[in-house]
C-alpha cells in the first residue's frame, strides 16, 4: 500500500498506523499470558507449574501458524504463476503479492483484535484473581 501513497506525509501516517497494529498483535498476546496463567492457577490450585505448558503451547502455536502462512502464501505465488529469477513479473503475481502482504494481514489483524473485545479477564476480575492468589499463598 506504501507504494501506491504518492504523498510522504501520508505514507509514513498509514506506516505508523500499522505499525501500532501489528504490534498489538504482537504484545497482546504476551501480555494476556500471565493473567491466563493466574486464572488457571486459581481454578486448579493443586496444579503444578502450569507457565510451561501455557507458555510452550503459545510459541509452538504461533510458530505453527507462520509456517502454515507460509505455505499458504508459497501456493498462492505457484497458482499466480510465479516464475522465480525473473525481473518482470506477471499482473496476477503483482495482485496477489498485494493481497497478501496488504488485505489478508490487515484482515486477520481485525479479526483477532475483534476477537480479544470478548476476552473474559477484566481489570476487575484480575484483582480479584490477584487477591484470591494472596490468600492461597
Amino acid at each position: 500500500m506504501l507504494v501506491t501513497i504518492p504523498n510522504l506525509v501520508l505514507a509514513y501516517v498509514v506506516a505508523f498506523v500499522s505499525g501500532l497494529s501489528i504490534a498489538s498483535s504482537l504484545l497482546l498476546p504476551w501480555s494476556m499470558l500471565p493473567d491466563v496463567v493466574d486464572h488457571f492457577r486459581l481454578l486448579n490450585p493443586h496444579a503444578k507449574g502450569p507457565e510451561t505448558i501455557f507458555y510452550s503451547s503459545y510459541v509452538f502455536f504461533t510458530k505453527m501458524s507462520a509456517g502454515v502462512g507460509l505455505g499458504i502464501s508459497a501456493a498462492s505465488l505457484e497458482f499466480a504463476g510465479y516464475k522465480p529469477g525473473m525481473c518482470r513479473q506477471s499482473s496476477t503475481v503483482i495482485l496477489t503479492l498485494k493481497i497478501l502482504i496488504g488485505a489478508v494481514p490487515a484482515i486477520l489483524i481485525v479479526i483477532g483484535l475483534s476477537i480479544l473485545l470478548f476476552y473474559p479477564i477484566t481489570e476487575k476480575s484480575r484483582k480479584e484473581t490477584e487477591f484470591a492468589l494472596e490468600l492461597l499463598r
